[in-house]
C-alpha cells in the first residue's frame, strides 16, 4: 500500500467514516401531529400565516435547522389551513405557521437535517 493510500485510508477512517455515521444516527424520521388545537393567532401578522404552532421537539435546539413531511393523510388539512411551507427551531421545540388554525390534526415527520442555521444571503447563524 503506497503512503497516499494509507494516508487517505487512514483519513477515511478518523475523519470521514465517524461523520458520515453520525450524520446517518442524526437522519431518523420523527412521526409527529401538528393539533387541531393550541395555535396563537398573531393579529399583527404582515406574512399572511398568523396563526403558530411550536411543537415540542425533544433535544432540538434554535441552532437547528429540520425537514419536515406532512404525511398523506393530513395533505388535504395542510392544504386547507394554508401551512407555510417553512419552520423555524426553537430550543426544544419547531414553530409551525399557517393561514388558519388546521380544523384537523395534520400528521407529520420531521427530521434533523442540520445542525447550523444558514442565512439568507448563505452565511452562518
Amino acid at each position: 500500500m503506497s503512503n497516499i493510500t494509507k494516508s487517505l485510508d487512514l483519513f477515511w477512517k478518523k475523519a470521514v467514516k465517524p461523520i458520515k455515521e453520525s450524520i446517518v444516527a442524526q437522519s431518523v424520521a420523527v412521526p409527529s401531529t401538528l393539533p387541531a388545537t393550541g395555535w396563537t393567532e398573531d393579529k399583527d401578522d404582515k406574512t399572511g400565516f398568523p396563526y403558530r404552532y411550536d411543537l415540542e421537539a425533544e433535544g432540538i435546539t434554535e441552532n437547528d435547522v429540520v425537514s419536515v413531511v406532512v404525511s398523506p393523510s393530513g395533505l388535504a388539512a395542510a392544504a386547507l389551513c394554508g401551512l407555510c411551507p417553512v419552520n423555524e427551531t426553537l430550543a426544544g421545540k419547531i414553530r409551525f405557521w399557517a393561514a388558519s388554525a388546521p380544523s384537523t390534526s395534520i400528521q407529520i415527520l420531521y427530521w434533523l437535517t442540520s445542525q447550523m442555521k444558514t442565512n439568507i444571503e448563505g452565511g452562518t447563524e
